[in-house]
């Protein structure tokens, strides 16, 4: 029976959150170097591995990082990471959004104006998200 790759939520959700929260992506990689330190340790269920969101984090940076001169590295690879914001606006993943509005009882439009106070955003960028993830929804259901 194949293994399952690695999987570790609150690692995958700093990821989520990375390119628009420097923070965040400090923490990914806090947690990233655990995992690689932890690596090299043996445990009686054999070694530990590296999620594989994590790994691909990593991977697309270090790709990155590899193409522009190298003066320019050291600041590509904290852009890459995203280690600096530069003059980004943090930015709610768009399933966030249209989770909430899904989550919240009663109507559709007072659910919107909800999310919108929650995450301090626009009516209209909630409900942009909202009829993208209904519509992806819809087209699912007709699929199957």
């Amino acid at each position: 029976m194949a293994k399952l790759p690695a999987f570790d939520e609150r690692l995958s959700e700093a990821i989520l959150h990375a390119p628009s929260d420097p923070e965040a992506a400090a923490r990914v990689l806090k947690e990233i170097a655990g995992y690689l330190r932890r690596m090299s340790e043996w445990t009686k269920s054999g070694h530990v591995e590296l999620p594989v969101d994590a790994a691909e984090y990593l991977a697309d940076a270090f790709e990155r990082t590899t193409r522009v001169p190298a003066k320019a590295r050291p600041a590509e690879l904290a852009r890459a990471l995203n280690l600096t914001a530069g003059h980004r606006r943090h930015k709610t993943p768009e399933f966030e959004l249209a989770w909430a509005v899904w989550e919240q009882p009663g109507g559709v439009n007072a659910a919107i104006a909800a999310a919108a106070e929650r995450f301090d955003v626009d009516v209209s960028t909630v409900r942009r998200a909202w009829r993208k993830w209904r519509d992806a929804f819809k087209e699912s259901q007709r699929i199957e």
